[in-house]
């Protein structure tokens, strides 16, 4: 096929794979392949939708933040672990006198 390229001023040559012509009548497909063809697209369109709603889900429940650690909260694990100010020095070995 021979185009003329306006911008170019030119004649361009472009290969042609298949030449449809008006004689040829299109062939119809069959309610079988039109049910299958509708089949694949509600599956792809569900697959879509189960994503969609993941990120809905996500967006709605947000993962809860994480707090920096603070001696209060140190401490309060010791405590619940059993370990008293004592220990809880030593293992730092620190020297506190009382």
């Amino acid at each position: 096929m021979i185009l003329f390229d306006s911008k170019l001023n030119r004649l361009t040559f472009i290969k042609v794979k298949e030449v449809h012509f008006m004689d040829e009548k299109r062939k119809r497909r069959s309610k079988e392949e039109l049910i299958v063809g509708i089949d694949k697209k509600i599956e792809y369109h569900k697959k879509n939708i189960a994503s969609l709603e993941a990120k809905k889900k996500a967006i709605l429940s947000p993962k809860p933040r994480k707090n920096p650690l603070s001696m209060n909260a140190v401490l309060k694990k010791a405590k619940e672990k059993g370990l008293s100010a004592k220990d809880i020095a030593e293992k730092l070995h620190l020297d506190v006198e009382e």
